[in-house]
């Protein structure tokens, strides 16, 4: 009697358990996971890192190009006509138009 009453209970529990496994492999891969490409994956990390420092090489090449051609072609009249330590006006106040409302 001990064995039916422990298979009772744990019928319903094992039934509900694998119907939750087979509505689950709809959404999610079950399988084992695969380890096998480590190797694939390091090359794949070691060519983005390589490609990374290259561009950033090319960033500062780049950078330090511009900083020397951003005054190559500014006259020398206007390289010191305002320093940046002075305050710049503010913009004017705004103008307000009346509507005519005898009408």
């Amino acid at each position: 009697m001990g064995n039916i009453g422990w298979l009772k209970r744990a019928l319903p529990f094992l039934a509900t358990f694998a119907i939750g496994i087979f509505v689950a492999s709809f959404f999610v891969n079950i399988g084992a996971p695969r380890f096998g490409n480590r190797s694939k994956c390091r090359h794949e990390v070691r060519e983005l890192r390589i490609e990374n420092e290259q561009l950033r090489e090319e960033n500062i090449r780049l950078r330090i190009g511009q900083s020397a051609s951003e005054f190559e072609h500014v006259p020398d009249q206007f390289l010191n006509s305002q320093s940046i330590d002075e305050p710049v006006l503010p913009p004017p106040p705004p103008v307000r138009v009346h509507k005519d409302r005898s009408r």
